[in-house]
């Protein structure tokens, strides 16, 4: 049964142990002694196949190596197509020959069945098989896992177990209730935006794998997750923190960022190794809007902080005169110790024009989709009676509506009346002013007129008095 507001469709894969940059892969007949490695997307992946004997034609293809799946067929000692590459090694001093294999900065869509294989004819090649999956990340145990992936991109996480079980959740946070996302007794499942997967060990010989992905992520989907293995004897789970931003840097390449007026922006900046200072700093970076040793200050609208070996750096409620590049540096004495983006701040009011309500529901760039439901006696219900929910508590599509629009809209009214209202009632308070000293004036006027008036009286009787 599968109960989901997420889900999962595409062909079966496995997750390994072994990540390195270059992997053994010996002789295997069944599907459960095939070797599994697992990569990062963006990372070039490479594995050598070992052979009892040499051969004259060098073969790489992805499953049963017909029509497009031919990868790579040569006699030559070193070829490239695209992507792939091949190099013969015939003077192996652990083997007759070695033939490795390279898939040059993986996608997502690597994921799946490879073979190597090396004859002197393609009838007559024997064979190596091995699986690959690209995630994000492979995580064990209850260490506290924390993954940044940028707005608009996909998360795929691989929780690895000792032992298989039968029933597999995938949950925000706790796995109850309308918190469970995606929940299956079969090997798949899916529903919107989100998948699920299932691969059964066998112990101790291999691990036990749960794997889940979100699609589109956005910022609502920040949050924290649990992947759930129901088991016979104990059950398992595996927590992780995902943190959605707004871009994920790395490297001398400048990124273009556009963002509304009044809304926030946060950008992470990954570095090989970490420094004990790190700044925040704009255009030619002669002043840092703020820099840190080690704890997580702010100043004004600005933040920055590291975690995870990614240094984080915010501007809250952000202005059109914030449009501009930035620089996030951890030590200003090391070459190359910066990353560089450029931000453009958009009117609120044209950002929501430009921005419609939409739905986006994908079914992954996996090949051997199914029908959500279709696998391992799914119904198709939902948690509370609800469906098409996303993380994040989300329903449906986005709402159209840019964050800061309406403030700022608001925001103009109350100062124009405010504005409005002490211009009144500086009028009203002159008014009265000049009424009041008006008068006054006219008071005075008139108490000098009387007393003219009086002295005027008595020097008339004055004067009569001397003529007497």
């Amino acid at each position: 049964m599968l109960r989901s507001l997420c889900g999962f469709s595409q062909e079966e894969l496995i997750l390994t142990d072994d990540v390195s940059a270059a992997l053994q892969v010996g002789n295997s007949t069944t599907e459960d002694e095939v070797i599994q490695f697992y990569s990062k997307p963006g990372e070039d992946f490479t594995v050598k196949c070992s052979f009892d004997s040499p051969g004259r034609w060098k073969i790489f293809c992805r499953e049963n190596c017909d029509g497009g799946n031919l990868l790579i067929k040569t006699d030559q000692k070193t070829a490239q197509r695209g992507r792939y590459g091949t190099e013969y090694d015939d003077e192996s001093f652990l083997s007759s020959a070695g033939l490795s294999v390279r898939i040059s900065a993986v996608t997502r869509s690597d994921s799946g069945l490879y073979r190597c294989g090396l004859g002197d004819s393609s009838s007559s090649a024997s064979f190596k098989v091995f699986r690959l999956f690209v995630a994000d990340a492979l995580l064990k145990g209850s260490s506290d896992h924390h993954l940044y992936k940028p707005a608009g991109s996909s998360l795929t996480v691989g929780c690895s177990f000792k032992f298989s079980g039968q029933r597999k959740s995938f949950c925000r946070g706790e796995c109850e209730g309308d918190k469970i996302l995606v929940e299956t007794d079969g090997d798949r499942g899916q529903r919107g935006r989100c998948r699920i997967g299932y691969r059964e060990g066998r112990f101790p010989v291999s691990s036990t794998f749960v794997y889940v992905t979100i699609e589109q992520l956005t910022r609502s989907d920040s949050g924290q997750y649990r992947c759930y293995l129901d088991r016979f004897l104990k059950d398992g789970f595996i927590d992780f923190r995902v943190t959605v931003i707004d871009a994920l840097l790395d490297g001398d390449k400048v990124h273009p960022i556009s963002k509304p007026a009044g809304s926030s922006l946060t950008v992470g900046c990954s570095f090989s190794r970490s420094e004990r200072i790190k700044s925040f700093c704009r255009g030619e970076c002669l002043t840092d809007l703020v820099w840190t040793a080690g704890d997580r200050p702010e100043r004004d609208r600005y933040r920055i902080e590291e975690t995870e070996g990614v240094l984080l750096v915010t501007i809250e409620q952000l202005t059109r005169s914030d449009s501009g590049r930035y620089r996030c540096y951890q030590d200003r004495k090391t070459k190359n110790s910066f990353r560089e983006f450029e931000v453009s701040v958009t009117d609120a009011s044209s950002s929501s024009a430009s921005s419609s309500p939409t739905t986006t529901q994908t079914s992954g760039s996996f090949s051997g989709q199914e029908n959500p439901g279709t696998s391992g006696g799914t119904s198709g219900r939902t948690p509370g009676g609800t469906s098409g929910r996303t993380p994040g508590g989300t329903s449906g599509g986005p709402s159209g509506r840019t964050p800061g629009g309406t403030f700022n809209d608001n925001m103009l009214l109350i100062v124009a009346l405010t504005l409005t209202f002490i211009i009144i009632l500086f009028s009203v308070v002159l008014l009265v002013f000049c009424r009041k000293r008006s008068a006054k004036a006219q008071k005075l006027l008139t108490s000098k007129k009387n007393r003219s008036s009086v002295n005027a009286k008595q020097s008339e009787k004055k004067q009569a008095g001397m003529s007497l």
